[in-house]
């Protein structure tokens, strides 16, 4: 019987900057894929937009015209051996 080791690396934050709306759409377009390719294709643009639109009335545009956004990423990697 093989056995595998699991080894993790803690989550780490960081801020993330896109170029106002069009970097921020970009951004969602890209990593929300896994999320966005549920919706019917026809409906996806509209959506990235509808939430870009949404994000920046609330999260305003930095002095630079970035679009900060805060994400966590945690990264696994299993071994087997």
């Amino acid at each position: 019987m093989e056995r595998s080791r699991l080894r993790k690396k803690l989550p780490s934050t960081a801020k993330v900057g896109q170029d106002r709306k069009a970097g921020l759409a970009g951004w969602i377009r890209t990593t929300w894929l896994p999320n966005t390719l549920r919706l019917p294709q026809e409906l996806r643009e509209q959506f990235i937009d509808t939430l870009a639109n949404r994000y920046l009335r609330e999260m305003s545009l930095t002095r630079e015209g970035k679009a900060s956004v805060a994400m966590m990423r945690l990264e696994v990697e299993a071994i087997k051996k």
